[in-house]
């Protein structure tokens, strides 16, 4: 059986970030973390900026980079300080 992951499913977004950020980073706030969290955001940006929204898969996939530049935020804001 073959499953299909997508990071940007909103459904998978709490599991994706544990996966891709981690949970002890997150726990520990490494010093690191702020960087890597706001180099994940300008790229989500950058993504976001060069879909063209004509369709509406394309919508839909908007929205969902846009929820996951939320929740890389939140968990920064969170991170720093």
């Amino acid at each position: 059986m073959v499953v299909k992951f997508d990071p940007y499913n909103s459904d998978t977004l709490e599991n994706h970030m544990n996966y891709s950020i981690g949970d002890l980073l997150l726990k520990k706030k490494h010093p690191l973390l702020e960087e890597y969290l706001t180099s994940k955001i300008c790229e989500m940006e950058e993504i976001l900026s060069k879909i063209n929204i004509t369709s509406e898969s394309a919508k839909i996939r908007s929205e969902d980079i846009k929820q996951k530049i939320n929740e890389l935020r939140s968990v920064l804001d969170g991170s720093v300080g």
